[in-house]
């Protein structure tokens, strides 16, 4: 990118920021609005490649999370994924917590990308933990961002409860991502997620039964879910 663009910002994130406090972030959030989204991109591109100290990478990663266009906080949400879950500060957790309800759907998808490298890198309780808070959370979105989250290859003790649980939700958007969550994971556990299945082809709402059919790739092995809707 520009040297001088990238200087520029530089100096607002980390002596600006360091002398003046938020006036810093204040003003590199001016001078992130006046760069079009290929140079953000090449910026993120950039420092994800060099490694920057965590502190300006902490302000550089709320400064793109505020930013009112939709791709440049989803570069937010994929810097989050760079940091070490287990080391870095809870003000972290925080902003992927809000961004995972962004009103962008895409900046919400790349939050349950972001929460599957970090869960892969947390140890045993920390992952459940993680689990569960999310799952437990009154935030709807936040619900979804989780079930999306388990339609992976992540492996936890509780994953099977926390999907029981999100297909329970009160909204129709998380039981039907827990459907496909529980399709994806049916030979790993294929009695509790059968089970899902079943209730969930049975659904009050329309988009939630189609989710649990589509989820079900053996249909000859489970009649009920064929001849549904």
């Amino acid at each position: 990118m520009d040297s001088g663009l990238r200087q520029k910002l530089l100096a607002c994130l980390t002596g600006a920021a360091v002398a003046f406090g938020s006036g810093g972030v204040a003003r590199a959030r001016e001078v992130l609005s006046d760069m079009p989204v290929p140079i953000i991109d090449e910026l993120v591109e950039e420092v994800e490649q060099e490694g920057w100290r965590e502190r300006d990478l902490i302000r550089l990663t709320q400064v793109l999370a505020n930013d009112p266009r939709d791709s440049v906080r989803r570069r937010a949400v994929e810097l989050l994924g760079s940091f070490d879950p287990e080391g870095t500060s809870s003000s972290m957790e925080e902003l992927l917590l809000d961004l995972s309800q962004d009103r962008s759907e895409l900046v919400r998808a790349t939050c349950a990308q972001t929460l599957v490298f970090w869960l892969h890198r947390l140890g045993g309780l920390s992952r459940v933990k993680l689990i569960a808070e999310w799952t437990l959370s009154p935030q709807p979105l936040v619900r979804l961002t989780m079930a999306e989250t388990l339609n992976s290859n992540v492996e936890a003790l509780g994953v099977a409860a926390a999907l029981a649980t999100l297909a329970r939700d009160k909204d129709f958007r998380v039981r039907a991502a827990a459907a496909r969550a529980s399709g994806r994971r049916l030979q790993e556990n294929p009695n509790d997620y059968t089970a899902l299945l079943s209730t969930l082809s049975q659904d009050e709402h329309g988009i939630v039964r189609r989710a649990a059919k589509r989820a079900w790739d053996g249909r000859d092995r489970f009649p009920e879910l064929v001849d549904f809707l």
